[in-house]
């Protein structure tokens, strides 16, 4: 028998980082709205490494096909995922092959006909975060330019129709709200109507408060629980920035339609090799891409690909930690993987750490210091995190 390694954080990072049971691809980066702080309006990342085009269902089939550990795909990015032509073949083999997929990211959800409405319950869409800044059309296309409000409800109530004729439970649907000063007084008729329509309200900060500043900040707070309404007041309190998302590199990599290796879904500038072409496992092993995590754990002072990213500063002072990085790590193993999934992955390491981590979960640390950051990332952590907290305290 096969002796296994005694476990060490060093083995968890290391193995996750190479061997991922997630990834984040780009369905499409086409997008037909143009919203005003979004990269993508008016298509301005065509000149990027991220470019346009969408994910081809020949690659989608060839990735699964020679990456059996991936377990979950979240499918947006930077464009709309309901504009790929492929959607539903994509949908149709990964519920074939048992890969969950999401759609976390946010869609806008202004383009929806009937058979993808029907496909995307009847082959298990786990996730689906619609990005709804408003109650009314008028106030709705004010940053949602181009877009329709009533259209969206609408088909937000085709989805739960097909989700009652087959009785599912999936896609859980998130109704997610950018908070502005212009929508703030629509945040009560928000959350009616969301959970008129089976839906999780999820308010989100404006990363740029610049554009439309919150007026009145009592009412907002009390509105939606959150102390720190804006990204600012949210980086002075908690000495990091609202869209830190460097644990992607590690538990999530990013995907580019194409098949390009970008690690975060904030990089614009390189790829590290393509995947479709070059395989996974080669191309999260280059050099090139272990800089990157050497520079966010502080064994490297400088990294040019990051050098632009507004976590920048805060990593050259605070780099992550690797205690809390398995604990993040851990944590969406916990919700994302069943214990038979968690522990074929944790196969090669200690059976007591195992047992530890199946019957653990560091709650309130993940929904403390870096709550909002979690939410962003995983809405649907966030809030199963946040119910194992409320049962454990009552």
């Amino acid at each position: 028998m096969k002796a296994k390694k005694k476990f060490n954080y060093k083995n968890l990072i290391d193995y996750v980082g190479t061997h991922p049971y997630k990834v984040s691809m780009d369905a499409s980066t086409f997008c037909q709205l143009n919203c005003p702080l979004c990269p993508n309006g008016k298509y301005r990342l065509k000149d990027t490494v991220i470019g346009r085009g969408y994910l081809k269902f020949e690659n989608f089939k060839k990735f699964l096909d020679q990456n059996p550990n991936i377990r979950i795909i979240e499918l947006a990015n930077y464009g709309e995922v309901f504009l790929n032509p492929d959607l539903r073949k994509i949908l149709e083999y990964s519920n074939k092959k048992d890969v969950r997929l999401t759609i976390f990211g946010g869609a806008n959800l202004n383009e929806l006909d009937e058979k993808t409405a029907e496909a995307i319950i009847k082959y298990k869409l786990r996730g689906l975060s619609v990005s709804i800044d408003g109650a009314t059309n008028k106030t709705y296309k004010i940053y949602r330019k181009g877009g329709n409000f009533n259209r969206v409800i609408k088909n937000i109530k085709l989805i739960n129709k097909y989700k009652k004729i087959y009785h599912s439970e999936f896609p859980l649907l998130f109704w997610q709200f950018v908070i502005m000063g212009h929508n703030e007084h629509e945040i009560p008729l928000a959350k009616k109507m969301a959970h008129k329509l089976n839906m999780t309200f999820s308010p989100k900060l404006n990363w740029d408060s610049s554009f439309s500043p919150i007026k009145n900040l009592d009412f907002v707070k009390k509105q939606v629980g959150i102390e720190n309404i804006s990204a600012e007041d949210f980086e002075k309190e908690n000495k990091l920035p609202y869209l830190l998302t460097c644990f992607q590199v590690w538990e999530s990599p990013q995907i580019n339609w194409n098949g390009e290796l970008l690690g975060c879904c904030v990089n614009l500038k390189k790829n590290f090799g393509n995947v479709f072409e070059e395989g996974l496992e080669k191309c999260l092993n280059k050099e090139e891409y272990k800089k990157v995590k050497d520079f966010l754990l502080g064994k490297t002072n400088m990294n040019v690909l990051c050098s632009t990213c507004s976590a920048y500063k805060t990593i050259l002072e605070n780099p992550l930690k690797k205690r809390d990085l398995v604990q993040y790590i851990i944590n969406a193993m916990k919700t994302n993987l069943s214990n038979s999934e968690i522990k074929k992955i944790l196969d090669n390491f200690s059976f007591a750490f195992y047992q530890n981590i199946r019957i653990r979960i560091d709650t309130q640390k993940i929904l403390g210091k870096i709550g909002i950051v979690v939410k962003r990332i995983s809405p649907r952590l966030y809030f199963k995190l946040k119910k194992i907290k409320e049962q454990t305290e009552k």
